[in-house]
């Protein structure tokens, strides 16, 4: 969460999207639904898409997000970021994130959507996983979303199996409040966008417009 701390601190209303991506999602998606890019060379266990806007042409939007970026490399709060340099760059940063609900539709998957305060969203996702992986052995939580509003989808994929057939399918959704926080770096802005890559002991977190699960 210090990159979002960081990131609101520096931005304030010029902050229009703060979402938390954890490595298992992307792979879903890089695996299932053609299009979806990698934007980082090395893996990561989390990313942050991140974005800022301003109505105004020279609001300087870009050289903050340099500064936030290399303030946040710097700290330690991420591994590595990319800048987009083109509206159609920063459309194939977003297309990773609507690929994430898509893939979950071809893997079987249990949605939440969970209301968590800010603060506590990396404590919800840490326990909530440990707590499902060891009542469901070889399930895959996957957790994501708008990390500005606390609205973290906390989604249960259907353990990987060799046999072509889902151990388990459920188009079940359902809606949580709760206390908890944490984790993850990718960042964008419009027109400029930034991707980063951190570990899972810190990292950053976001918000834009409300996406489906």
């Amino acid at each position: 969460m210090s990159l979002f701390a960081e990131a609101r601190a520096a931005t304030a209303d010029q902050l229009t999207a703060f979402e938390l991506i954890p490595r298992a999602a992307l792979e879903l998606a890089l695996a299932d639904v053609p299009g979806t890019i990698d934007p980082i060379e090395a893996p990561y266990p989390w990313y942050v898409l991140l974005e800022m806007s301003s109505s105004e042409s020279e609001s300087g939007i870009r050289g903050l997000l340099e500064r936030l970026v290399g303030t946040a490399l710097e700290e330690g709060f991420v591994g590595d970021g990319v800048i987009a340099e083109s509206g159609a760059q920063a459309k194939a940063l977003w297309r990773i994130r609507e690929a994430i609900v898509e893939a979950q539709n071809y893997s079987g998957s249990i949605k939440h959507d969970v209301a968590v305060p800010v603060s506590r969203v990396a404590e919800f996702i840490n326990r909530a996983t440990l707590l499902v992986s060891e009542r469901l052995p070889g399930i895959r939580p996957v957790a994501f979303g708008h990390i500005g509003d606390g609205n973290i989808h906390f989604n249960l994929t259907q353990p990987e199996v060799r046999t072509g057939m889902p151990i388990w399918r459920a188009g079940r959704s359902s809606t949580t409040s709760s206390t908890v926080s944490c984790a993850s770096s990718r960042a964008r802005s419009a027109p400029n966008t930034v991707s980063a890559g951190s570990s899972a002991t810190r990292s950053p977190t976001t918000n834009r417009r409300s996406r489906s699960s």
